[in-house]
């Protein structure tokens, strides 16, 4: 994908946002959903224990929300270029955003991959580790994986709540959703 077909998409689909993870439940709201990786909404896995779960929450959210085989679009937005994933997935660069606000400026990268559970085990785990920011997209539906969970944007404000019904035990206590 080029710069500017990205970024055609990016306005066509999501144009309240610009394309950086954390800023989504802002400005899609009615569609957010926040997930948390680990129990009792614990941040970062320490244990051997705690990634297995870490992974297998995150792995069983995607899979529930991307058939398998399916192309899933990937969206880094914080990566150094000494990263191993880097060299790995051959990212094409797809230029920079510029955060106004927050005065922060991101030079992004995306790949498209097929979907298989555990594809993406190496991204997470990075995203988790705070080494890496990024996130998902398939058709109108965005996960953007977070060092203490998932943030998801659903096509549909009403899969909201489905889906908070379907992962109760996953989510924050707070009325806020965090």
């Amino acid at each position: 994908m080029t710069k500017e077909k990205f970024r055609n998409y990016w306005q066509l689909q999501f144009p309240e946002s610009l394309p950086v993870g954390h800023l989504f439940r802002h400005n899609y709201a009615e569609k957010w959903l926040r997930i948390h990786s680990l129990p009792a909404a614990k941040r970062y896995a320490e244990t051997d224990l705690e990634w297995q779960i870490l992974l297998e929450r995150q792995n069983t959210i995607i899979n529930d929300l991307v058939p398998q085989n399916a192309l899933i679009q990937v969206v880094v937005y914080y990566i150094r270029e000494d990263n191993s994933l880097f060299k790995k997935y051959h990212f094409q660069n797809i230029g920079v955003t510029v955060d106004k606000i927050n005065e922060t400026v991101y030079q992004s990268f995306w790949i498209e991959v097929v979907w298989q559970k555990d594809a993406l085990n190496d991204i997470l785990i990075e995203i988790a580790d705070d080494n890496i920011e990024a996130f998902f997209i398939v058709d109108k539906t965005l996960m953007a994986p977070y060092d203490g969970g998932m943030d998801i944007i659903f096509s549909d404000k009403n899969q909201v709540s489905f889906y908070k019904n379907k992962y109760v035990d996953w989510l924050s206590e707070r009325p806020d959703g965090l």
